[in-house]
């Protein structure tokens, strides 16, 4: 009996000792990425760990990332599935087709670049720990900033169609957002912001309104290439039209590469002492900017 006793509770022992150490496997779900632009993205970066363009994205994967940084002009439309990016603290995508957005999952943003979009409404409710706000050159008609701890920069300027910013004290907004630089650069400083404000519509730009702003953004007549590129190759630009562009390459930490100016239609630029890996092309035609990945490889 003595015996019986003494291999049952090495038994439990050892089997307790085994359930307590036993590795966790993380759970990854779908999420829905609907914009394939969007997924592209998220397939270049090495992000979507399939590398595939198939409508979604594994949640581990988006619980990986930090920083999301989308160059301007690449066409995304929609960020459905952003919200399962719930450690996202920086998002930027400038000059972008956006027209909604919600960020209300993403507790953890401290910075916001979405500058020259199609803005209609957005929703950063739980967004309070933002430090950095950029949404200039939208189409917003309010905006509610009254949960955000101590935002230190905001610029809403060149939004016509916004008329109320809501804030959670008047002193505080009227403080920031005076003096030579202010921390908060907005349009009708006096007025704009209130305690309350109505809640935002949407679809008040007409599409005739958005095709005009979408021309803006074309890019059919600059033709950058080739895309993949081996070191020992030439870049070449291309443009039509009778107006002078100028083209400069850098790297990913913004630092200019190389520069030519006052193109008329076309430039190849020798790239033989690039290192292998991504660079951005950016070709300025008057007030008009398109820029291009390319990637070097030996």
């Amino acid at each position: 009996m003595k015996n019986f006793i003494l291999f049952f509770m090495v038994s439990f022992s050892v089997n307790s000792f085994t359930l307590d150490n036993t590795d966790l496997v993380p759970i990854c779900d779908p999420v829905s990425i609907p914009d394939p632009k969007f997924e592209e993205f998220l397939v270049f970066e090495g992000i979507d760990s399939d590398g595939l363009v198939n409508g979604n994205i594994s949640s581990c994967d988006a619980e990986k990332v930090t920083e999301i940084f989308i160059t301007a002009l690449q066409g995304v439309t929609n960020l459905t599935g952003i919200e399962a990016f719930t450690n996202l603290e920086i998002l930027s995508i400038p000059e972008n087709d956006l027209v909604t957005l919600d960020l209300s999952s993403n507790t953890k943003l401290i910075s916001l670049n979405c500058y020259y979009n199609l803005l209609e409404q957005i929703n950063i409710t739980n967004c309070n720990q933002l430090l950095s706000l950029n949404l200039s050159d939208n189409f917003l008609t309010g905006l509610d900033i009254s949960g955000i701890n101590d935002l230190q920069s905001l610029d809403t300027r060149q939004i016509s169609t916004l008329n109320c910013i809501k804030v959670k004290d008047l002193t505080e907004a009227a403080a920031k957002s005076s003096g030579r630089r202010p921390k908060w650069r907005v349009d009708n400083r006096s007025t704009i912001f209130n305690l309350n404000c109505p809640a935002s519509k949407t679809s008040i730009i007409n599409s005739s309104k958005k095709g005009l702003r979408n021309s803006k953004n074309r890019s059919e007549d600059i033709i950058v290439f080739p895309t993949h590129i081996a070191n020992r190759e030439k870049l070449t630009v291309l443009t039509e039209g009778d107006q002078y562009f100028d083209v400069s390459i850098y790297d990913l930490q913004g630092n200019l590469l190389k520069k030519s100016k006052k193109i008329s239609t076309k430039v190849d630029l020798d790239i033989s002492k690039f290192s292998p890996g991504m660079y951005i092309v950016k070709v300025n035609r008057g007030r008009n900017e398109f820029s291009k990945k390319i990637i070097v490889t030996k």
